[in-house]
């Protein structure tokens, strides 16, 4: 038992390391996401694999898939930036500007859980990046609790961000090290559950989630 545990830490510790690395790119972010969540789903799923192998294969795959996705799921930051550094500069009246900034907050809420799924449909199965889309925004209506959850997981190591302000050394090495997936290993789990749901009634086959555009969502079991 401690001789899995010690494996698995370990697995967390390299896996964290080279999602750090492949991220230092900000263009490769999407990939290294993307690699990291379905190595990790694999893990959880107990299936045969070589975790650094997977990685690197997940990395290399549909990089631009993974670009696109990166690009589509980080939009709320620009719209956040904007709202905050560009907003107050520009002649509106102060009432058009506050309804601006509450339909911004609630568009951004909005989009994170409609692609809450995306990066990691694209890393586990073969499909366009629009169809991905479409089969994300499904997922986040049937499982929206889930995917508020998922959300709330990702959001830790910036809460630890702020708890630790004073230790900012602490942070960082916990980063570099393991924060990231560790967050993301635990939403491996909800991905499986989801997934493999989906997968149980046949509804689609792996390597290839609905390669056609469908309601499958509303389909009732």
């Amino acid at each position: 038992m401690q001789i899995k545990f010690i494996d698995k830490v370990s697995n967390l510790i390299m896996l964290n390391l080279l999602y750090v690395a492949s991220v230092v790119t900000v263009i490769a972010i999407g990939s290294g996401e993307s690699a990291l969540i379905a190595t990790l789903i694999k893990i959880v799923r107990h299936e045969e694999s070589y975790p650094y192998r997977d990685f690197a294969n997940s990395f290399f795959k549909d990089y631009w898939k993974n670009l696109g996705a990166a690009l589509i799921s980080n939009l709320p930051i620009l719209i956040l930036l904007f709202s905050l550094f560009f907003l107050p500069y520009i002649p509106l009246p102060i009432y058009i500007i506050s309804i601006l900034r509450h339909i911004g907050v609630i568009y951004i809420i909005l989009h994170l859980i409609a692609t809450t799924f995306l990066i990691p449909l694209i890393g586990r199965y073969n499909n366009t990046l629009k169809n991905s889309l479409h089969n994300s925004i499904m997922l986040a209506y049937k499982h929206f609790f889930i995917a508020v959850l998922i959300r709330i997981i990702e959001i830790i190591p910036v809460l630890l961000f702020f708890i630790l302000q004073n230790q900012l050394l602490v942070w960082i090495t916990l980063m570099i090290f393991i924060l990231p997936s560790i967050t993301k290993y635990a939403n491996a789990f909800l991905y499986n559950f989801i997934f493999s749901k989906y997968e149980k009634l046949n509804l689609f086959e792996t390597g290839n989630f609905l390669s056609q555009r469908s309601n499958f969502i509303f389909n009732r079991s």
